[in-house]
């Protein structure tokens, strides 16, 4: 919406400035660019003022009417108390031990603040630019139609022509107001927007800060090593009941071997005439590849035969 507005305000303003134009084309200062102001000839007024006098007006309706400015105007205040809340709460939760995720939740936030404020920034100094322009602009309109009323007067024009440029500079300077009013809106709502994003920009350093602090801690050493801890401890209220545990897992483990001995053995035999086939099949695709290029991504699987062996016997024979 901002976009079309400033596009619509710069056609606007080539039009107003495309008037007189003619009267003062090439009058530019050779060090500034600026157009100087000239005298527009009497015989063309007339339709230089209708010209001029359409254009006002819609200059006035886009200076009166900016939905953009009035959106982030109205969600500002809005936007002040949330930064001011959440400061507050950025502040407890530092002064704590906040864990990696509560840190990383509180960079998004803001983070999504951070690009608000962003845009409203960019949107606010596209504006702000604009309205300069549109303001030096008319101020040379308005200097070119005051010299050319000074002229008409000295010429002893019709009183239609005097009135009608005295009417033209009157709407000019109330639109040169309203401008003026408008940036004076827009720099003040710049100014607000620079300091609540100074604050969302510390909030967010403070927070990296703490980010880096937590990574550094990882490496910290807390305690000293378990072993260290045990030696200066009696076990001998535990070693009876570590060693006991062992043996219990050993005699288990002779049963299970005990009972399912045969099965175990073809299990490994299995596997041992998988493993050589697969070493077999490996050495056969390697040759094939020289010749077929393509089949060295296929081939890939083969580079870990005892992985492939272990996979097979597993799939074709669940026993194992």
């Amino acid at each position: 919406m901002g976009m079309k507005r400033g596009l619509a305000l710069a056609v606007a303003f080539g039009l107003f400035a495309g008037g007189p134009a003619p009267a003062h084309e090439g009058a530019e200062s050779a060090g500034e660019g600026r157009v100087e102001p000239e005298v527009i000839p009497l015989h063309r007024i007339p339709a230089l003022v209708d010209v001029s006098d359409r254009v006002l007006r819609q200059i006035s309706a886009l200076i009166r009417v900016d939905a953009s400015i009035e959106v982030i105007e109205a969600a500002l205040p809005d936007l002040q108390a949330i930064v001011a809340e959440r400061s507050e709460g950025l502040a407890a939760l530092l002064e704590g031990a906040p864990s990696r995720k509560r840190l990383s939740d509180s960079a998004a936030d803001w983070a999504y603040r951070a690009g608000a404020l962003d845009r409203w920034r960019r949107e606010l100094s596209g504006r702000s630019e604009g309205l300069e322009s549109s303001i030096q602009r008319l101020a040379v309109e308005r200097a070119t139609w005051e010299l050319t009323l000074a002229d008409a007067r000295d010429a002893q024009a019709p009183e239609t022509i005097l009135h009608r440029l005295e009417a033209l500079l009157a709407r000019g300077h109330e639109i040169e107001r309203l401008a003026r009013e408008r940036l004076t809106v827009v720099l003040t709502l710049q100014d607000h927007v620079a300091e609540q994003g100074l604050r969302v920009e510390e909030a967010l350093d403070r927070i990296e800060t703490a980010r880096e602090e937590f990574r550094a801690e990882l490496l910290v050493a807390e305690a000293e090593p378990l072993w260290r801890d045990l030696r200066r401890h009696d076990l001998g209220t535990h070693g009876g009941a570590v060693l006991e545990s062992i043996r219990m897992d050993l005699r288990n483990l002779r049963g299970f071997v005990a009972s399912n001995g045969p099965r175990l053995l073809l299990d490994l035999v299995i596997f041992i005439l998988l493993l050589n086939a697969a070493f077999a099949l490996r050495r056969r695709v390697a040759q094939w590849t020289e010749d077929d290029p393509p089949l060295g991504r296929a081939a890939v699987m083969l580079g870990r035969p005892v992985s492939l062996a272990l996979l097979v016997s597993l799939l074709v024979f669940p026993s194992l």
